[in-house]
């Protein structure tokens, strides 16, 4: 919740989170990290990864928009 209100990530919390999505990359055969949370882009913001990312809030705000302007 913090996260979401303030913004912000602390590259500590930047770098947990990158960390997890390599594990679950390399170690257990993830295809792609699912960022199911709308702050969870903050961990996730770099223009490039080595991995798929899904983010879940953009998944549907597009699909909200798509249907929208039908």
């Amino acid at each position: 919740m913090a996260l979401g209100v303030s913004g912000q990530l602390a590259q500590e919390q930047r770098d947990f989170f990158e960390k997890a999505a390599r594990q679950l990359i390399d170690v257990h055969g993830a295809k792609a990290v699912v960022l199911g949370g709308t702050d969870l882009y903050l961990a996730f913001d770099k223009p490039d990864y080595p991995y798929r990312l899904v983010d879940c809030a953009q998944v549907h705000a597009e699909a909200i928009a798509r249907v929208g302007l039908e």
